[in-house]
C-alpha cells in the first residue's frame, strides 16, 4: 500500500508544483548564493555531473525544518558518492543565528545564505521547508512542501533508475 501512495502521489505531483514559479520537468532555472563560508556557490555548477541534486529551502527558525536536517544528513553520506550533492538554502534574516546552528550542528553539504530571501522570493517559495529534486538533465523532478516523507525512497529511486522521469 504504501508503493502504491507514493507512486500516486509522485504522479499527481508530476501535474502541478506547489511552487508556482517551479514547473514539473522543466529545467531548474540557475542562481548563485555565497554558501556559509562565504564562497560563491552556482548551481549550475554544483549539478554538473550529478545524477540528483536536492535543494532544501529552510530556516534556524523553523522547526520541521530542523526536524528534517538530520535525515539530510544522514541521505547525503549515504549517497554522496553515488552522484548525489544537497544544497541547502538557509532564509535566516539573521546570519549570527545560522551561525551557531551550524556551529551546534554542523552540515556536511553546502548551506548557502538567502539572508534577504530574493531567491525564495524569486521561485516564489511559499513555505519551510520546501524541497525540491533535480534529475541529471536539470529537470525538476519533484516539489515537496515541508516535511518531505519517503525522501530516500526518492532519491534512491531517481539514482538507480536516472532515465525515469
Amino acid at each position: 500500500f504504501a508503493v502504491f501512495s507514493v507512486t500516486l502521489k509522485t504522479e499527481l505531483q508530476r501535474e502541478k508544483s506547489p511552487v508556482a514559479a517551479l514547473k514539473l520537468q522543466e529545467p531548474m532555472p540557475d542562481f548563485e548564493l555565497p554558501d556559509s563560508t562565504g564562497r560563491s556557490v552556482k548551481f549550475s555548477e554544483a549539478a554538473r555531473d550529478k545524477k540528483m541534486v536536492l535543494i532544501n529551502f529552510w530556516a534556524t527558525w523553523c522547526g520541521p525544518c530542523r526536524v528534517e536536517m538530520p535525515s539530510f544528513e544522514k541521505l547525503y553520506t549515504k549517497q554522496k558518492n553515488n552522484g548525489f550533492v544537497i544544497l541547502a538554502i538557509a532564509e535566516d534574516k539573521e546570519r549570527a543565528k545560522l551561525d551557531e546552528y551550524l556551529k551546534q550542528k554542523p552540515l556536511s553539504f553546502p548551506v548557502l545564505v538567502d539572508q534577504d530571501n530574493a531567491l525564495a522570493e524569486r521561485f516564489k517559495i511559499q513555505s519551510f521547508p520546501t524541497t525540491i529534486l533535480v534529475g541529471a538533465d536539470g529537470k525538476i523532478r519533484q516539489v515537496n512542501e515541508g516535511v518531505t516523507p519517503y525522501l530516500e525512497f526518492w532519491v534512491q529511486a531517481a539514482l538507480e533508475h536516472p532515465e525515469r522521469k
